[in-house]
């Protein structure tokens, strides 16, 4: 086997130290309309419906594998769905333990999230309401994660 440096150098990349590429090149087609609203569906609770359907967010984990070794890589978007059920999860713990205890996975997934919502810094204008509840109801324009889901899926099922 070469070198990664030298793959580089070739045009190659061989997954291998850090030689990857930042994101993962599949076609996420056009854009599709998000509407943000209230949902009975992840709900807080802790029973097994509900866990569930938070573990389903990110299938296998939300790995894929790529290169001649299968290197596992999670996806931005994945990492941050596990992180969400992470922080849920600590919630419901934090019924029975002391207040404030969190774990330090609980803290990476606390200070992740802040760290990518700063990064992707959206600018879309919310409406604030002045008194609760909070009803969301507006539209998003996003990339299409039913592709991710379906090029995660394939990937998985290619490497299983």
């Amino acid at each position: 086997m070469l070198p990664s440096g030298i793959y580089l150098k070739l045009g190659f990349t061989a997954y291998v130290g850090r030689d990857y590429p930042r994101t993962w090149d599949i076609d996420v087609g056009n854009p599709v309309i998000m509407r943000f609203e209230d949902t009975v569906r992840f709900a807080y609770d802790d029973n097994d419906a509900s866990n569930a359907e938070w573990e389903s967010l990110s299938p296998g984990k939300g790995l894929i594998y790529l290169g001649e070794e299968k290197r596992p890589f999670s996806i931005s978007m994945f990492h941050q769905l596990r992180c969400i059920s992470i922080l849920r999860e600590e919630a419901i713990r934090n019924v029975t333990n002391p207040p404030g205890f969190m774990s330090g996975l609980g803290l990476h997934c606390l200070n992740y999230l802040r760290q990518t919502a700063l990064c992707r810094a959206s600018l879309a204008l919310e409406p604030v309401t002045a008194s609760p509840p909070v009803i969301m109801d507006y539209d998003y324009t996003c990339k299409d994660w039913s592709a991710v889901y379906r090029a995660v899926s394939e990937n998985q099922r290619k490497h299983s």
